[in-house]
């Protein structure tokens, strides 16, 4: 192992830089969660509870989609295997007047 190497890993053992790597790599992870949750990708039936803030609400997330179809152009794919990008949804429904979550 080179001089370098040894130094390096001794540092590392360090209880301080332990500490402080720590929480840096926490606040990094937390920030990538955050964004990797805001681009999730939703079926239908979390997307309707997501858009209505409630779990029976797929019929009418449906619904609301056939009647809309900027919602359903934001669509990926088919059928059952339709998703939708939270992201997406968070958009549409700050520019979408008359609905409210809950």
């Amino acid at each position: 192992m080179s001089p370098a190497t040894q130094i390096a890993l001794s540092v590392l053992h360090d209880p301080q830089v332990a500490e402080v790597l720590a929480k840096q790599v926490g606040q990094a992870v937390r920030e990538a969660l955050a964004e990797s949750q805001a681009d999730a990708w939703l079926s239908s039936g979390p997307a309707a509870a997501y858009v209505y803030g409630r779990d029976d609400r797929r019929n009418a997330f449906r619904a609301l989609v056939n009647r809309q179809p900027d919602l359903a152009a934001m669509a990926v794919g088919v059928g059952k295997l339709r998703r939708w990008k939270r992201s997406d949804l968070d958009q549409w429904l700050s520019s979408t007047e008359g609905l409210r979550r809950g």
